[in-house]
């Protein structure tokens, strides 16, 4: 595990940095301390402390970032979809046509 955290985070990683603080709160007392801060810092704190969990913040973290990003990526997508539904309706068309 020591290994694949290194890989991840480099190599002057320690994984024993937040021991005590591990062994003071569980995972989820931490999550949800961070949750309810709704900060950045919370989060990446979190991320720090709890590294094998990281993924759970990173949505988070990314969505604190760019507020806006999901919202735009949203209606990115049923405007995609839009495209879709008009191109098979027009092909239907045609193709009744001929």
């Amino acid at each position: 595990m020591v290994r694949v955290l290194r890989e991840k985070h480099g190599d002057r990683y320690e994984p024993n940095k937040y021991a005590s603080e591990q062994i003071a709160a569980p995972m989820a007392d931490a999550f949800r301390a961070a949750c309810a801060a709704n900060t950045l810092e919370s989060y990446i704190k979190f991320r720090e402390v709890w590294p094998t969990f990281s993924e759970y913040v990173e949505d988070r973290i990314r969505a604190l970032k760019y507020p806006r990003l999901k919202k735009w990526m949203l209606r990115l997508g049923w405007l995609v979809w839009g495209a879709i539904a008009l191109v098979f309706a027009a092909a239907a068309l045609l193709s009744m046509r001929w």
